[in-house]
């Protein structure tokens, strides 16, 4: 069994009963590899219909020049406080990736979504971090 499902055994939890699994701050700083083993750690240790919320960075490729200069700066700044960022994704690969693993993407909430609907009408200029994606995925889960 994977770390997280034992770590998740000794906690109580209940495998036939839908969660809720937050993973916000993460993915950004794992391996893509790691990234989907621990969201294939998450649809066997979960009932079915569980959900799963996180954040992402865009592949570089992905983004204009601006935001591509933005997250350049947003990485040689976590990289000097030792936290190098490793997991920046092509969000239709990720999309694609994660049906693979059974997930559903109930939700993708792009940069421009973020903008339009948390900062539209700010007059300090204070606007979302343009290459951070947000997924809610619904896991296929165990059977139970």
């Amino acid at each position: 069994r994977a770390a997280l499902e034992c770590a998740l055994g000794k906690t109580g939890f209940r495998h036939d009963t839908p969660a809720f699994f937050s993973w916000m701050g993460v993915v950004g700083y794992l391996e893509r590899d790691t990234a989907l083993a621990t969201l294939r750690s998450v649809a066997r240790a979960a009932a079915p219909r569980s959900r799963i919320v996180f954040d992402f960075p865009a592949a570089l490729e992905t983004l204009d020049d601006d935001a591509r200069a933005l997250a350049r700066t947003v990485d040689a700044g976590t990289a000097s406080f030792g936290e190098t960022r490793r997991g920046k994704h092509d969000p239709a690969r990720l999309a694609r990736d994660v049906a693979a693993l059974g997930f559903a993407v109930r939700r993708h909430w792009t940069p421009a979504e973020h903008l339009a609907r948390y900062f539209a009408g700010r007059s300090d200029g204070l606007a979302p971090n343009p290459e951070t994606h947000l997924l809610e995925l619904e896991g296929p889960g165990v059977a139970t």
